[in-house]
């Protein structure tokens, strides 16, 4: 309505499906699994590393915010032969069945979850939702994904269990600054892979963004 009042149009670029943060989702928890990243550095450092990962199969995976990537990402688990938990502040124990998964407290969730991958959006009762506490209640060697927002998580708490080694590894798209300052102490981790905020980058998605973009600023000199 205040743009309306002074003349201004609004439009905007309607969001994709979720499917490229899914896929990057997936991307950050095999690379952690597997130690992709780290295999990778040595063998320009050294002849063979004997580095063994862990497998995907069999291990729980819970899913904080069960909506329209979490559903995927789920339906992806179950093709590892994962078992999913699931958590949300409005999920019914039905709608987590569709997608085959179980819906329990954030709390079980954390306590059982081998990895924990977070999918909900930044509000004011998500800001810090993941914090000591909660992090404390994860199983040692545990890895956390987050490609949702940073705030979501306390950096701090994060850090300190990392660097512990009471966490595995953790794969992360998003900070609570960005860009992410280069003398961040998460920038001098080797249990962490670091992405710039990719989760919606890919060719085809910027394609199809910037198509819209032209569209609407056409259909506005219309």
């Amino acid at each position: 309505p205040a743009a309306t009042s002074r003349g201004i149009a609004v439009a905007f670029t309607p969001s994709d499906s979720g499917t490229s943060t899914v896929e990057l989702t997936w991307g950050l928890i095999l690379s952690l699994m597997r130690r992709i990243p780290e295999v990778d550095r040595r063998m320009r450092q050294e002849p063979w590393p004997p580095v063994a990962g862990r497998l995907v199969e069999g291990k729980t995976i819970g899913v904080i915010g069960l909506g329209r990537i979490g559903k995927q990402v789920t339906r992806i688990a179950k093709a590892f032969k994962a078992r999913v938990l699931a958590t949300g502040r409005t999920l019914t124990e039905e709608r987590a069945r569709e997608v085959g998964a179980e819906a329990v407290s954030l709390e079980t969730l954390l306590r059982e979850s081998d990895i924990v991958t977070i999918h909900v959006p930044l509000r004011p009762e998500t800001r810090g939702l993941i914090g000591e506490k909660e992090i404390a209640l994860m199983k040692r060697g545990a890895i956390l994904i987050n490609t949702a927002r940073g705030p979501i998580v306390s950096q701090a708490a994060l850090f300190e269990a990392l660097q512990t080694g009471h966490l595995g590894g953790a794969g992360l798209d998003v900070f609570d600054e960005e860009p992410l300052p280069m003398d961040h102490p998460l920038r001098r981790l080797d249990n962490v892979v670091l992405l710039s905020h990719r989760g919606y980058a890919t060719v085809e998605i910027l394609r199809e963004r910037y198509q819209q973009a032209m569209e609407n600023i056409l259909n506005f000199l219309d």
